[in-house]
């Protein structure tokens, strides 16, 4: 099973207070977690990507609500998935706001 949620954590990476920062979190039947994703460990590939600088600065929300998801999916397999790595199945798309 796969849960998607937001943690609250000291992520000096991407500010000086404590952030919410999406987590995807995989587990058994039997309650074990067997993988774990953590946002605020990919700050560096955001800001290649999209061009983010980090940490952020500022105040309130935009910062402690610094990459609002809000669900995700496990990619099945697709005709995009054969030329394109990133719709491989079993990759995840997360939707941010």
């Amino acid at each position: 099973m796969l849960i998607h949620c937001i943690a609250d954590s000291k992520a000096p990476a991407v500010g000086p207070e404590e952030v919410q920062s999406p987590r995807l979190i995989e587990v058994t039947p039997e309650k074990q977690v067997v993988w774990e994703w953590r946002g605020e460990e990919h700050v560096t590939e955001l800001a290649q990507l999209v061009g983010i600088r980090f940490p952020l600065s500022g105040e309130g929300d935009s910062v402690l609500d610094w990459a609002h998801s809000n669900s995700c999916h496990v990619i099945k397999e697709n005709a995009s998935g054969q030329s394109d790595g990133r719709f491989r199945p079993g990759n995840i798309v997360i939707s941010y706001a």
